[in-house]
């Protein structure tokens, strides 16, 4: 009487089976190969363009920007299967203060910062003071972080990839005649608000900017006038609809 159960462990060991990195290497190949993500303008073709957040340069990718770009990818792949001629371009971020703040908590020996370089980004030893170059944190993330879209397998064309910045003249005056095209149409006001300021780099600075104080904005305060004869006495609240029912004011000498 055969054994199945041993002759099927016996035959079942001898395959050789394929992993899931070995697939991923074989259509990533095979995708870059035939250029089946690189759009080319078709007459008659409903287009479709998308592109994702631009992330900062200024690390590695990290499981956020998967969760994120993955659901662009899957929109681009979708209207691809609906007969849709797909243009998804790469960009990355960079300007602003997170790439310059690196830069310069690395000329003043930032222990915390080179610490974070070398432990957790593994960048070597030797690179580390070229850091104090902003353009080369930029160039050096994008090059390590390219490889990660790739391996991700997000169906991109590269010959459209640009990253936000005048080292790029191509998107540089693209934003120039953004910002002109506006300005022309009425769109562009110049007005006074609150900020957040920082008198280090004396300019406004974003939530994601900063390097602690995330969730810090500017409180807005509406100031209620009692009268007291000869002089008014503005009384500062942030319940501007409780003064009604306000009993008594105190006063902070």
């Amino acid at each position: 009487m055969v054994d199945w159960v041993s002759r099927g462990f016996e035959l079942g060991s001898r395959q050789s089976l394929t992993t899931a990195s070995e697939m991923e290497a074989k259509w990533l190949s095979r995708w870059k190969q035939d250029r089946i993500f690189e759009a080319d303008p078709e007459d008659g073709k409903p287009k479709f363009f998308i592109c994702v957040p631009y992330s900062y340069q200024n690390g590695p990718l990290h499981l956020g920007h998967g969760f994120t770009f993955t659901r662009g990818d899957a929109i681009a792949r979708f209207k691809r299967m609906k007969g849709f001629n797909v243009l998804f371009p790469w960009a990355w971020h960079w300007t602003g203060e997170a790439v310059a703040g690196t830069s310069e908590r690395l000329k003043r020996g930032d222990e915390k910062i080179i610490r974070m370089l070398r432990d957790i980004d593994k960048v070597p030893e030797d690179l580390i003071p070229l850091f104090t170059n902003p353009a080369f944190i930029c160039a050096y993330y994008t090059a390590e972080n390219r490889q990660v879209v790739d391996l991700m397998g997000w169906s991109v064309d590269w010959r459209r990839e640009f990253y936000t910045t005048d080292l790029h003249p191509y998107y540089s005056k693209f934003i120039t005649w953004q910002y002109e095209t506006l300005l022309k149409g009425g769109f562009l006001n110049k007005g006074k608000h609150p900020v957040v300021w920082c008198p280090a780099c004396r300019s406004a600075t974003g939530d994601h900017d900063r390097l602690s104080g995330e969730g810090v904005y500017p409180e807005e305060f509406t100031l209620v006038l009692f009268d007291a004869g000869e002089y008014y006495l503005a009384a500062a609240t942030l319940r501007p609809e409780t003064i009604f029912g306000a009993t008594n004011v105190w006063v902070n000498p």
